[in-house]
């Protein structure tokens, strides 16, 4: 299966990833070290955020065990058991 490239990383699946670790917007926006909860916030509902915070959303869900795919439809899976906070 493909992985999904950068451009393709959504508010959608952000907020389903984050579903799949179980973790607040609170609790992702301090994984990132960088990210404030509104701007978060602001990304899940729609907004814009520069290249370099989507990145170190996806980062940080990615650290905690989750996969972007695309095998024709893009989603997310977790791999192993989702990491603590």
């Amino acid at each position: 299966m493909a992985r999904l490239s950068d451009s393709d990383f959504t508010p959608s699946l952000c907020k389903a990833a984050r579903a799949l670790v179980g973790w607040t917007a609170q609790e992702l926006a301090d994984s990132t070290d960088e990210v404030a909860p509104r701007t978060l916030r602001k990304f899940e509902n729609g907004g814009s955020v520069r290249d370099g915070t989507r990145d170190a959303i996806r980062a940080a869900l990615e650290a905690a065990g989750v996969e972007f795919i695309n095998g024709g439809r893009p989603g997310v899976r977790l791999i192993g058991s989702p990491r603590d906070c």
